[in-house]
């Protein structure tokens, strides 16, 4: 379900946001495991078996830069609907605040 509601972050890549660290009450690492559960829902239910596998293997890395790529990766080879449901998921994870 893509929204159509006005985003006023900057959603950068997952990379990059993995790579700057936790700030302020948001902390990538510990956001990691729901933003990827996200995606492979999505990925699953629009069955994309292929971004899915890369997806778990990435995971199975345990190394959250390796995840971060390939969450990026996977964000181009979709299709431009597949992709905007999961930049919808960076941002919801770039911009949560553990209050």
């Amino acid at each position: 379900m893509s929204n159509k509601f006005n985003c006023e972050i900057k959603v950068v890549p997952v990379v990059d946001w993995v790579n700057r660290g936790p700030q302020d009450k948001n902390c990538p690492p510990c956001l990691m495991s729901p933003l990827a559960s996200h995606y492979l829902g999505i990925l699953e239910g629009a069955g994309l078996s292929q971004q899915a596998a890369k997806l778990k293997s990435a995971w199975d890395t345990g190394e959250i830069k390796n995840i971060a790529k390939a969450l990026d990766e996977i964000k181009k080879e979709v299709s431009p609907s597949v992709s905007e449901q999961l930049i919808e998921c960076d941002c919801f994870a770039q911009s949560y605040e553990e209050k």
